[in-house]
Formats: structure tokens, C-alpha cells, sequence
């Protein structure tokens, strides 16, 4: 763990390419979650809002 804190701590020789790779691989991240995520986030959406209208006195 000391190990690891020491590899983030030292910040000599990091370029800013390094960082874009980085703030990259976050983007990539976050989109791949939205592309998985959104389709099951809409469907539950639609069957929430089926059930209430279907619930009408």
C-alpha cells in the first residue's frame, strides 16, 4: 500500500499527455456505462410510467 502511495504521490515526470490519457480513459469509462445502462434505465422508465397510467381510478 506504501508502494502505491508513493507511485501517486510522485508526480515528477508526468506530462500532460499522461493526464489526457487518463481524463480518456475516464470518458471511456463513463460512456460505456451510459451505452449498458441507458436502455435498461429507459425500459424501467416506460414500465414505471405504464403501471401508474394503468393505475388510474
Amino acid at each position: 500500500m506504501n508502494g502505491l502511495r508513493r507511485l501517486v504521490g510522485d508526480q515528477r515526470g508526468q506530462t500532460t499527455s499522461e493526464y489526457m490519457l487518463v481524463i480518456a480513459l475516464v470518458v471511456c469509462q463513463v460512456v460505456l456505462a451510459y451505452y449498458l445502462l441507458a436502455p435498461a434505465l429507459r425500459d424501467g422508465f416506460n414500465g414505471l410510467a405504464g403501471r401508474i397510467i394503468a393505475n388510474r381510478p
